[in-house]
């Protein structure tokens, strides 16, 4: 946690408020507002002083710091604050805080009969605001001041209403509207929950054999090869019994040798530098053009895959691909983004950049590729940028979708002792590893701990080699925190970070975007959802809930959630899970079973089992088919077969097939008795089972592509005949 030093408050923020606010000090004499924020104070700086609500702002924003807000929260009520008492004010023609009167103006307001073009949004944002501005300024007023401050500071404070925010249907409405949102989003994600990790981590493998074939062929590379140089290789897909895949073909090149490859694209100056080297082409730089994939066995490129990036590149989308697009492409490429659920398509003026990294290096191809990709038969590739996403996205991937991690709390992971804790336990034979990362959650101040398994440390180690590689130096360089609640951590060696920048969530967001970018994944109404950190968060709750049917404080303590309320939101069935309860109900009372009692069952033997319960599950216990991560009191009495904490394993894959071969033989058994209701209980076993086992395949399947090392194939600079 980072130690607060005292800091100096600008002169310009000092003399632009109150005196009696400016005097705020503590029991200590130590001046109130070096509890607030630079960036606050910054903002306030900017846009606040010299209006009749300067010293309003300037108290709310002081009231939200001692609150422990975190400063992009008091940030955004700044925003709304002043943005709407700019608004209102000119409206009504104010011009003091006496002449304000919310009970009339904002009443109106909130009742649509000023400012009509207003939206619903931030009608309902800044009457949030100023609701819960007034609450806090109550709270600090009646119990920190004594009565001569009272007297002094009384003037500052907000105006209070005695609106009621239920009067306004408009406020049910647009929270209505974002949960319903929220879950169809989830909607899309869930069913894809297993896919999404493999398909992640599968992905990173493919990327991975292609930098490592590209780097092969360069260091083949001497003083007497002349470029491009052709070749290809098999990327087979080691999960199939019969091993198919698809043949990649390239050149590799440099600026040079692609200038003067293509002469007719370039002007008599640029080929007179890319022959003699100079200028910009005195440095080699390589890069790929990637010309087709095949099937292995047929030869034929229909229905291969090839890799899954090359419509962003073939569409120069990477980064702000609209500055100095001409105006007739830009509608093509937004279109293209916007199919793929990137943008709004009702804001026809912004263009969409979900994958601008803001940082060099970092997904980005370089000027010379991206303007050149007109003049290639195939896609030109910069393999190393398109790597290092990838590398911290898999990783992004594998944490929130088994830990149900915030973005913040991951950006927090640090190669440090403090955050990364391996503890043995000897107990065991053989001895276990059990993995722990200690980070502090949203509304904490204190580390707490999150449960992981060895895949994710061994991504983590990934991160860290491709760190050690790009600052050519054996330890991570600390680098200063950089997304929301900065001002609790210092500056540590953080994985998530390139350039000596850290991450925000932003570039989180782009990472997995990136790579998990194609797969198709559409709400009930049919549009395409792009995957965000914090709806995996909540395709975890509803996956942890619904599906694995984890108790809800459970799953609270699994997200570090303080409201179950909030809990009971993330995991609440989406509209397809509905759907289907209703259709297995109608087709429980086709049956004429005693369904009452089919019904009332469960949550009995539920309450029971719960106040039975005396013992704790150890966090990573060896159980049936895998390792169990919760911390807590065993939420189904050891019924470990389907349970979402647990991490299976596939060294003990036979566990799960022994417990699948007797719910089988169980099952029949039941049939043949007609204990119908029996029989369906070892169906859910059955299917617990095949769902272990398919998450198991799935391990194994990329365990499996990882190690897959493919031969290269090169093209002799004798040859007579290409070879594509």
């Amino acid at each position: 946690m980072k130690v607060q030093e005292p800091k100096q408050v600008s002169e310009l923020f000092i003399n632009s408020i109150a005196e009696h606010l400016r005097d705020l000090r503590d029991k200590n004499g130590i001046s109130l507002w070096q509890q607030v924020h630079q960036k606050n104070i910054n903002y306030f700086n900017k846009n606040c002083i010299g209006y009749p609500w300067t010293n309003h702002l300037a108290l709310v924003m002081l009231v939200r710091a001692l609150n422990n807000q975190d400063p992009h929260s008091i940030k955004c009520t700044q925003v709304s604050l002043h943005s709407r008492f700019k608004d209102l004010f000119a409206y009504f023609d104010l011009t003091t805080m006496e002449q304000w009167e919310p009970d009339r103006h904002m009443y109106e307001y909130l009742k649509k009969i000023v400012l009509p073009e207003h939206t619903d949004h931030q009608r309902y944002r800044f009457f949030v605001n100023y609701h819960a501005s007034l609450i806090l300024e109550n709270q600090w007023f009646t119990t920190k001041l004594s009565e001569q401050q009272k007297t002094n500071i009384k003037p500052f404070l907000l105006p209070i209403t005695l609106i009621n925010k239920e009067e306004f249907s408009f406020s049910r409405t647009i929270i209505e509207k974002q949960q319903a949102w929220r879950k169809n989003e989830t909607d899309a994600i869930v069913p894809h929950y297993v896919k999404i990790r493999a398909e992640a981590h599968l992905r990173w493998n493919r990327l991975n054999r292609l930098r490592n074939k590209y780097r092969e062929v360069v260091n083949k590379i001497t003083s007497k090869t002349s470029l491009p140089i052709e070749f290809w290789y098999d990327d087979i897909d080691t999960n199939l019994e019969h091993q198919n895949g698809e043949r990649f073909y390239f050149r590799l090149w440099d600026r040079s040798s692609f200038v003067l490859a293509h002469p007719e694209n370039y002007s008599s100056d640029t080929l007179g530098h890319a022959k003699r080297r100079t200028s910009s082409y005195a440095k080699e730089e390589f890069f790929l053009e990637f010309i087709k994939a095949e099937d292995v066995k047929t030869g034929s490129s229909v229905g291969c895959e090839g890799f899954w990036f090359s419509d962003l590149l073939c569409y120069k989308v990477i980064g702000k691909w609209y500055a100095g697009c001409p105006d007739e492409e830009k509608d093509i490429k937004k279109q293209f983004l916007l199919q793929w659920g990137y943008g709004d398509e009702h804001n026809k003026e912004l263009y969409p950049a979900p994958f601008d990294a803001e940082i060099g290096g970092l997904l980005k191809q370089g000027q010379f590729v991206t303007m050149n990709q007109e003049n290639a038969e195939g896609v030109l590739i910069n393999v190393e940028p398109l790597y290092a996403a990838a590398t911290f996205g898999v990783a992004a991937v594998d944490i929130l979708t088994t830990t149900g991690a915030r973005a913040n709390e991951l950006l927090q992971i640090s190669s440090t002792k403090e955050c990364i804790v391996v503890a043995n336990d000897t107990s065991l034979v053989p001895p276990l590893k059990r993995y722990i990362l200690r980070v502090v959650p949203k509304g904490r101040d204190t580390l707490e701990n999150y449960y992981v398994s060895e895949e994710t440390i061994k991504l983590l180690s990934k991160i860290k080699s491709l760190l050690r590689e790009h600052y050519q130096q054996e330890k991570i360089p600390c680098v200063k925190y950089r997304d929301q609640r900065d001002h609790l951590f210092d500056s540590k060696p953080y994985f998530f970070q390139y350039k000596h920048k850290h991450f925000n969530k932003k570039i989180i967001n782009i990472c997995v975007r990136f790579l998990l970018h194609g797969i198709v994944m559409k709400t009930p109404e049919g549009k395409q959802v792009t995957l965000k950190s914090h709806l995996l968060r909540h395709a975890f709750a509803t996956h942890a809930v619904q599906v694995e049917k984890l108790p809800i404080d459970v799953v609270g303590a699994l997200l570090h959630q303080k409201n179950l309320r909030v809990t009971e939101y993330y995991s609440e069935p989406t509209p397809s899970m509905i759907s289907q309860h209703v259709h297995d109900w109608l087709s429980v009372t086709a049956t004429h079973l005693n369904v009452s009692e089919a019904i009332l069952r469960a949550p009995t033997e539920l309450q029971e089992t719960i106040k039975e319960l005396s013992t704790k599950a150890g966090t990573l216990t060896q159980v049936t088919g895998g390792i169990c991560s919760i911390d807590a009191l065993c939420p189904i009495k050891f019924a470990c077969v389907g349970c979402s904490a647990k991490v299976p394993v596939p060294e003990k894959k036979n566990e799960i097939e022994d417990m699948k071969s007797w719910a089988i033989e169980s099952k029949a058994f039941f049939d043949k008795k007609g204990q119908i209701l029996e029989s369906r209980k070892l169906n859910e076993v059955i299917r617990n089972c095949n769902k272990e086992l398919q998450e198991i395949e799935s391990i194994v399947g990329y365990r499996k592509d990882e190690k897959y090392d493919p031969e290269v194939r090169i093209r002799t600079p004798l040859a007579s005949k290409k070879l594509f």
